[in-house]
């Protein structure tokens, strides 16, 4: 019944964070994205976030080359990883930052993002995004 109702308002998902989704009745397939005015459109209707690959904060440019569309848990994840950097660059132990990004099929959506920091830092994570 809970279900039923929740379909029926469109509200979506409210849940805690990092937690697994068990129910959304927007759900997004990610692999049908395949272009920028796809995901603006998604991101347009709260389905999906935008995300500076390189924080303007870290001096990223806010053009459409270091922007990229993901769900909410995977930018919460990545602001994560963006603080985390952040920290590490304020004790001067970055050198060089390098950011890839991975495709899967024709989806303009990333599958993960990879950091890997040179320097005394030695940071390396991946960030799957789906």
């Amino acid at each position: 019944a809970l279900a039923a109702h929740l379909q029926n308002s469109e509200l979506g998902q409210i849940s805690q964070l990092n937690r697994q989704s068990l129910f959304h009745p927007n759900a997004v397939d990610l692999s049908t994205i395949d272009s920028r005015e796809a995901a603006e459109g998604l991101a347009q209707k709260g389905l999906l976030r935008s995300v500076h690959i390189f924080p303007l904060e870290f001096g990223g440019k806010d053009a459409p080359e270091n922007i990229v569309y993901m769900p909410k848990t995977a930018a919460l994840k990545k602001r994560t990883i963006d603080n985390k950097i952040a920290v590490l660059v304020q004790q001067k132990k970055v050198k060089g930052c390098s950011i890839k990004s991975t495709y899967k099929g024709k989806s303009f959506i990333p599958s993960t993002l990879s950091f890997e920091l040179s320097g005394e830092a030695g940071f390396q994570e991946t960030l799957e995004i789906w």
